[in-house]
């Protein structure tokens, strides 16, 4: 269910089997992998969630954890041929481009890219059709100065990502105790 990356927990993704066992079930599997991350090393726990499973959303907002990273993603026409995946550098961006884990599959390559400063959207949709993508992906903060520019292109959230240390519930054990410590969560 995770992995530990560095001094970070990480829950790429998780389910429960009704969206309204999420406040409860979804709680004590974030508790859990949290407590196994922790016991590893762990400083603070990140989890993945669709944006519009509203239910754990609320859920993990509910457990201290706060969004921390959004995934943007545009479809984009492949213009150039597919390659084994690699690591890439286009105008202002480096990423990756490769296949989509299964359950995701849009049908081809993905460029995942992280933006440096001043990076050009329309530059970055056409570099990756050049990759032989079908999706690009970029990482933003929700508060980054990209956010209007990806709206203005008509990129969609398609993933979040909520960081902290997770809290059980008020009153519990040490675990609600950590989740209000300073410098708990980013």
């Amino acid at each position: 269910m995770g992995q530990l990356r560095g001094e970070e927990g990480v829950v790429d993704d998780f389910a429960v089997d009704q969206q309204p066992r999420w406040a409860n079930e979804g709680r004590e599997l974030v508790g859990g992998a949290w407590q196994a991350l922790r016991a590893l090393g762990a400083t603070r726990l990140r989890v993945v969630t669709a944006k519009a499973d509203f239910d754990k959303v609320s859920m993990l907002l509910a457990a201290s954890l706060q969004l921390a990273e959004e995934w943007w993603v545009k479809e984009v026409r492949p213009s150039g041929g597919a390659n084994s995946p690699r690591s890439v550098k286009g105008t202002r961006f480096s990423g990756v481009v490769g296949p989509a884990p299964p359950v995701y599959d849009p049908g081809g390559p993905v460029l995942l890219a992280r933006l440096e400063p001043d990076a050009d959207l329309a530059v970055l949709e056409a570099e990756a059709a050049d990759l032989g993508a079908v999706l690009a992906v970029v990482a933003v903060a929700p508060s980054s100065e990209y956010v209007q520019r990806l709206q203005h292109r008509s990129w969609t959230v398609a993933s979040q990502w909520y960081v902290g240390r997770p809290g059980t519930g008020p009153g519990d054990d040490e675990m609600s105790r950590d989740s209000q410590a300073p410098n708990a969560s980013l």
